[in-house]
């Protein structure tokens, strides 16, 4: 956790630099600097713990009591556009009280002891969490940064129409979250232990959400037009083709995750792991200005789908040269 506060300093540095020195960022930096809480979540919520511990049910109830507040704290002081500021700090906050939470419940239950800080472990930390931080780091390059760059070329339109279509698609695909994070653990315990059981469960997994999440991709493929209509208004009908080209990228992600971080980490192929995401966030970069100044907002959909294909793929044909087998 002292790793992840260095990291998050140095973070937070930069955020201000961008704030002092980048035009477009001055008007917003007030949202910006609201959402602060959410990252501090993000630094003291203790995922691996739970997930070590495979108590994977305390973090849906510290994340949906603290979700549940959002609501009503939304809707009792947001009252307009000036107001957007409280809408970032009380989302953001959602994280922190999750992780403040989570904190109590650990030391009420007594689930850690003594707490010591060496600065030699903290060294350590970082230093053996490099490649997957290189990893985390380019998966938010190639996603984070589509945004910032169709606002820079195609302006704040064309953002409005591809987060319409883009939070359809999260919130699709933040539904199998919970179902990565209980296996991850489970997955790594039977390897030390049992490997064959190990990737029979990868296997099973496999074929269980490749199904299920294809299915329900399709779905969303199909109905674009429908959904976008119910949920963003029909002022957004142009978001339509965006969302088609990102339908299937849950079905994508759930792959790359079981091929990525349930099989390759396991295996401890840590470094090519990262290098995979790497030239998939490279890729990302040298294909998204083209397509978004000539396709903007859809422009900006093919190069997420493109990426999420391109990772998914490298990924795939690594394992089976190296003879895992899914099938």
């Amino acid at each position: 956790m002292v790793a992840k506060i260095i990291l998050f300093s140095i973070a937070l540095f930069i955020l201000i630099l961008l704030i002092a020195f980048v035009d477009k960022y001055q008007p917003l930096y007030l949202v910006l600097i609201s959402y602060i809480p959410l990252i501090i979540g993000n630094v003291i919520y203790p995922v691996w713990l739970f997930q070590g511990l495979e108590k994977m049910k305390w973090i849906t109830i510290s994340t949906l009591v603290a979700r549940f507040l959002l609501l009503p704290l939304t809707f009792l002081f947001v009252k307009g556009p000036a107001d957007v500021w409280l809408a970032a700090l009380f989302q953001g906050s959602v994280n922190m009280l999750a992780g403040v939470f989570a904190i109590w419940f650990i030391f009420s239950n007594r689930l850690v002891g003594r707490i010591t800080i060496s600065l030699t472990e903290v060294k350590f930390r970082l230093k053996e969490g490099i490649h997957v931080f290189l990893s985390t780091s380019a998966i938010s390059l190639y996603t984070v940064s589509v945004t910032v760059i169709l606002g820079f070329i195609s302006g704040a339109t064309a953002v409005g129409l591809f987060n319409s279509a883009n939070t359809i698609r999260n919130a699709a695909q933040g539904l199998l979250g919970p179902i990565f994070q209980a296996i991850y653990p489970r997955v790594n315990s039977l390897f030390e232990s049992e490997y064959l059981k190990a990737m029979a469960l990868i296997r099973k997994v496999v074929r269980g959400i490749g199904v299920l999440t294809f299915i329900g991709c399709s779905v969303l493929f199909l109905a674009a037009d429908f959904i976008i209509t119910i949920i963003a208004g029909k002022e957004f009908e142009q978001a339509t083709n965006v969302l088609r080209w990102l339908a299937y990228v849950p079905f994508l992600v759930s792959l790359s995750n079981l091929f990525g971080v349930q099989t390759m980490l396991s295996h401890s192929f840590k470094k090519e792991f990262s290098l995979f995401l790497t030239l998939g966030a490279s890729l990302n970069l040298i294909i998204i200005f083209p397509l978004v100044h000539f396709y903007n907002e859809t422009g900006a959909a093919i190069a997420i789908f493109a990426t999420e294909l391109f990772i998914t793929v490298i990924m795939f044909v690594f394992l089976r040269k190296k003879r895992i087998d899914f099938i």
